[in-house]
C-alpha cells in the first residue's frame, strides 16, 4: 500500500506544499519581526536618569535606553574599563545621549556597576527632535521672545508648546514656498531658456520672428522674475517672524543652551505623557515617516520619496513590459 501511494506521487505534493507552507511562515515571521521592531521605534521611549561614576569623577546622564549587553569581565578590562578582580561577566547599557552639537556623539555605553542609585524618569525631562543634530535631551529654562524672557522653567512649556505650533507652521509654508512656488518659477525659466537655444539652432523662423519671439521671452522672464523677488520677500519675511521665538535648556550637566523654535520638528516630554498621547505621537511619527521628506542626510524624516520612486518605477516598467511579454507570448 505503501508503494501504491509512493508511486502516486501524492508524497511529492504533500513535500512541496509543506515547502510552500513553511516558506510563508518564514516571510511572514520575517516581516513580523521587521514590524516589531522597527515600527516601535516611533514609540516615545522613557528617558532615564542616573548618575555616573568613573575614576572618582561622577557625572549625570540622561538619555534613552536602547538595549542591554552582557560581555565577559576580561573582554572589557582589555578594553581599558576598571573592573573588579573576581567579576566574571559585565552587564552595559546602550543609551541614546543626543545633543550632538554638545557632546559629539549620539549613543554611549555605560556599565552597569559604575551607575550610582535608581534610574530615575523626571517628569520634566524634554524630548526634541531637530531639522539639525538630531535629538536633544533636556529641561526648559526660559522661554524668550525676542532675546526677552517671557516664562521660566516647566511652568512656561504650555506656552513653550503654543509658541512651537507657530513657528512650525510657518516653518510648513516656507517650505511649501520654496517647494512649489519658486520650484515652479524655476521650472519656468528653464523652459525659457531652451526656447532660446531652440531659436537659437532653428532655421524655420525670419529674423524677424525671431526677434519678436525673443521679445516675448525676454517680457515673461521679466514677469517671472518679478514673481520670484516677491517670494523672496516674502519667504525674508516669513523668516523673521519664525526666528523670534527661541528657548533655553539645560541638559544634564548643567550646559545652557538657546535653540530657535524654527529649528525644532517636534517637542514631547515622554515621562508625563499618558497612553492616549502616546497614541497621537505615534501615529504623528508613523505619517510623517510614510508622508514626510528626508532631512539630516536620509537618516530622520520620511521616505515619501523613496516609496513614489519605487511605485512609479514599477508602474513605468509594467508599460514597457506588458507589450513585450505579450508578444512574446504570441509568438
Amino acid at each position: 500500500m505503501f508503494k501504491t501511494w509512493f508511486k502516486s506521487g501524492a508524497p511529492w505534493i504533500w513535500l512541496n506544499a509543506g515547502a510552500v507552507a513553511l516558506s510563508l511562515v518564514m516571510v511572514l515571521g520575517l516581516l513580523t519581526l521587521i514590524a516589531v521592531r522597527g515600527f516601535s521605534h516611533f514609540w516615545p521611549a522613557t528617558v532615564y536618569e542616573f548618575n555616573y561614576t568613573v575614576n572618582g569623577q561622577e557625572s549625570l546622564v540622561l538619555g534613552e535606553h536602547r538595549r542591554s549587553q552582557t560581555l565577559g569581565a576580561q573582554q572589557m578590562r582589555e578594553a581599558g574599563h576598571t573592573i573588579d578582580d573576581n567579576q566574571d561577566l559585565v552587564v552595559r547599557h546602550l543609551i541614546k545621549l543626543g545633543n550632538r552639537d554638545i557632546g559629539g556623539r549620539d549613543f554611549l555605553w555605560y556599565i552597569d556597576d559604575l551607575i550610582d542609585g535608581q534610574w530615575r524618569t523626571p517628569k520634566e525631562a524634554v524630548v526634541l527632535e531637530r531639522h539639525e543634530w538630531g535629538n536633544f535631551y533636556g529641561y526648559l529654562v526660559a522661554l524668550k521672545e525676542s532675546g526677552e524672557v517671557i516664562g521660566k522653567g516647566q511652568a512656561a512649556y504650555e506656552e513653550f508648546d503654543k509658541r512651537l505650533k507657530r513657528a512650525i507652521r510657518i516653518n510648513d509654508e516656507i517650505t511649501r514656498i520654496e517647494r512649489y512656488e519658486i520650484g515652479d518659477i524655476n521650472y519656468q525659466m528653464e523652459q525659457l531658456r531652451l526656447d532660446e537655444r531652440r531659436l537659437e539652432i532653428t532655421a524655420r523662423l525670419t529674423p524677424a520672428e525671431r526677434e519678436e519671439r525673443l521679445v516675448e521671452i525676454a517680457q515673461q522672464r521679466e514677469k517671472l522674475d518679478a514673481a520670484y523677488a516677491d517670494l523672496i520677500g516674502m519667504l525674508s519675511a516669513l523668516r523673521a517672524d519664525a526666528a523670534r521665538d527661541s528657548a533655553l535648556f539645560r541638559t544634564a550637566n548643567d550646559e545652557e543652551m538657546r535653540i530657535p523654535l524654527s529649528h525644532i520638528v517636534r517637542a514631547y516630554q515622554p515621562n508625563s505623557m499618558n497612553t492616549f498621547e502616546k497614541l497621537l505621537h505615534y501615529g504623528s511619527k508613523m505619517k510623517e515617516f510614510f508622508l514626510g521628506y528626508p532631512r539630516e542626510a536620509n537618516t530622520e524624516g520620511g521616505i515619501f520619496p523613496a516609496i513614489f520612486g519605487t511605485v512609479m518605477m514599477v508602474i513605468i516598467m509594467s508599460i514597457v513590459v506588458t507589450p513585450l511579454g505579450v508578444l512574446a507570448a504570441i509568438y
